[in-house]
């Protein structure tokens, strides 16, 4: 794969069901988040809801349900303040654009 076709796969792979992408652009200026995280929810409760936080040499699992719960609510902050999925798509797309002129 060259370089260049990045832009087309990471596009292309926006069409999973369960998949939503989400731009939160640089003009926002700093945001609220603190590094990646992961929100895990299973179906009829079968497992306690559960996030999964990755650093540089590793990461960890996080049942603490209010931690979980504060994991939850910076999601939904950080959601509000990103574009919503056709306006990032639609931003990426024109980035990649920019790059093949």
């Amino acid at each position: 794969m060259r370089p260049s076709d990045t832009p087309v796969i990471f596009l292309t792979g926006t069409v999973l069901p369960n998949v939503e992408l989400r731009v939160l652009p640089f003009d926002l200026g700093l945001h609220v988040g603190t590094g990646p995280f992961t929100l895990l929810t299973f179906p009829d409760q079968l497992l306690p809801d559960a996030a999964y936080q990755e650093y540089a040499v590793g990461g960890h699992i996080i049942d603490d349900q209010s931690i979980v719960a504060r994991l939850a609510r910076l999601f939904d902050e950080l959601r509000g303040q990103s574009l919503d999925a056709d306006e990032s798509l639609a931003m990426i797309a024109q980035l990649a654009n920019l790059r093949h002129e």
